[in-house]
C-alpha cells in the first residue's frame, strides 16, 4: 500500500509540473520585441501603414512659409519605404522615397527634389499629425531648414 500511494504521488508532482511548464509555455511573451516595420501583438501591423494618407499642412522654412497637401504611398520595393508625392510643395510629379527608422519615423536622406537640391530630414507621425523637419540644399546656395504640422485628411 505504501508502494501504492508513492507512486500515486509521484505520479500526481510529475503531472502538476507537466502543467505547469505547459502553462508557463503557452504564456503570451508580454516582452515581445516586433522586428523593425512591425507592430502590434502579434506583430501583424505593417508600421509604414499609418503614414500612408494625403495630408495637409505647412512648413515653415527659412525661405517662407508653404502650405500644401502631399500624399504618402505603399512602395513596391520594401515594407520599410514609403513614397512620398509632393514633398515641400515641389509638385505631384515630384516622388521622393522615405525610409521607415522607427515605428512612427520615415527618413530622407540626400533625395533628389528637382532642380539640383537635395532634401534630408524626418517625417513623424503621431495619430493623425505629422510633422517634418528637413533640409533643403541645393547645389549652389544656402540650404533652406523647414518645420511643419500636417493633417491625415
Amino acid at each position: 500500500m505504501k508502494k501504492a500511494r508513492l507512486i500515486l504521488t509521484a505520479s500526481m508532482l510529475s503531472m502538476l509540473a507537466f502543467t505547469s511548464v505547459t502553462m508557463i509555455s503557452c504564456k503570451k511573451d508580454e516582452d515581445k520585441t516586433c522586428p523593425l516595420g512591425k507592430e502590434g501583438d502579434d506583430c501583424e501591423i505593417l508600421s509604414r501603414d499609418k503614414f500612408i494618407g494625403i495630408w495637409d499642412g505647412t512648413d515653415e522654412c527659412t525661405s517662407g512659409d508653404v502650405s500644401y497637401t502631399m500624399t504618402i504611398d505603399t512602395s513596391s520595393t520594401t515594407t520599410l519605404n514609403v513614397i512620398i508625392s509632393n514633398p515641400s510643395a515641389y509638385g505631384d510629379e515630384i516622388k521622393v522615397t522615405g525610409n521607415l527608422t522607427a515605428s512612427n519615423v520615415v527618413t530622407l536622406t540626400n533625395v533628389d527634389v528637382s532642380g539640383q537640391r537635395t532634401m534630408s530630414g524626418t517625417f513623424t507621425v503621431n495619430g493623425n499629425t505629422l510633422t517634418t523637419d528637413y533640409v533643403i540644399t541645393p547645389s549652389v546656395g544656402e540650404a533652406d531648414h523647414c518645420t511643419g504640422t500636417f493633417t491625415k485628411q
